[in-house]
C-alpha cells in the first residue's frame, strides 16, 4: 500500500506556493500604502520598474482595472504583482508538461465509476461535458485576466482591504489558462480520437 501511495503520479505540481506568495505580497504592499505616503514612495521605487517590465513580454499594464482615492500607480503596481504571480504560475506549468512530454495526468482512475455506472455513452458525455465546462472556464479566466492589465471594465474601490482581494479574484484566475488549457486541448483530442476509432475500429474500448 506505501509503495503503490509513493509510485502514484502526481496530477499537478504543487500550487501553495505560488497563491501564498502572491497574496502575501499584496496584502504587504496594500499596507505599506496604508501606513505613509512616504513609505509607499520608497516601495514604488522597486516595485514600478518591476511591474513595467512587464511590456517586455507582452503584458504591460496599459489600464488598472481597479480605481479609487489613490493614485493609479498604486492600483497599476497591485495589478502587476498579480499579473507575475500568473506568469510565475504559468511558467511552472509549461514547465510540468515538458517534462512529462505533454501527456497529462492519468485519470483512468476517475473516469472507471462512470463507465461501469453509465456504459460507454455516459463516459462520452460526461468528458464531453468536462471538455465544454473547461473550455468555457478557460475562456472566463483569459477575459478577466486580460481585462486587469487593460482595463475594459473598471471597479472602484475605496479602501484598502477589497483591492488585493480583488486582483486574486479578476487577475489570478489567468493562472489557470495554460495548464486548464492544455488538458481541454488532451481530452478534446482525446474524444476526436475514440470517435474515429469508433468508426474505422468497431469494437475498439474506451479507456
Amino acid at each position: 500500500m506505501a509503495i503503490t501511495l509513493l509510485n502514484k503520479e502526481r496530477t499537478w505540481f504543487r500550487q501553495k506556493p505560488y497563491v501564498f506568495t502572491t497574496t502575501g505580497l499584496l496584502i504587504l504592499y496594500s499596507l505599506i500604502a496604508s501606513s505613509s505616503p512616504e513609505t509607499l514612495a520608497w516601495v514604488d521605487q522597486f516595485i514600478t520598474p518591476v511591474v513595467g517590465g512587464l511590456r517586455f513580454i507582452g503584458l504591460g499594464i496599459t489600464k488598472p482595472f481597479m480605481d479609487g482615492p489613490m493614485p493609479e500607480q498604486f492600483y497599476t503596481n497591485l495589478v502587476g504583482i498579480g499579473v507575475w504571480g500568473v506568469v510565475a504560475y504559468n511558467v511552472r506549468s509549461v514547465l510540468w508538461f515538458v517534462m512529462r512530454g505533454g501527456r497529462i495526468a492519468d485519470r483512468r482512475e476517475a473516469w472507471g465509476p462512470i463507465r461501469d455506472k453509465w456504459g460507454v455513452t455516459g463516459l462520452r458525455l460526461a468528458i464531453a461535458g468536462s471538455v465544454l465546462f473547461g473550455a468555457l472556464f478557460v475562456c472566463y479566466c483569459t477575459l478577466t485576466f486580460f481585462n486587469g492589465i487593460h482595463g475594459w471594465l473598471v471597479f472602484h474601490v475605496h479602501d484598502f482591504i477589497v483591492p488585493p482581494a480583488f486582483v486574486m479574484m479578476w487577475v489570478f484566475p489567468g493562472a489557470l489558462i495554460i495548464g486548464l488549457g492544455w488538458t481541454v486541448i488532451w481530452y478534446a483530442g482525446f474524444m476526436f480520437l475514440k470517435l474515429y476509432q469508433s468508426f474505422f475500429h468497431r469494437g475498439q474500448k474506451w479507456h
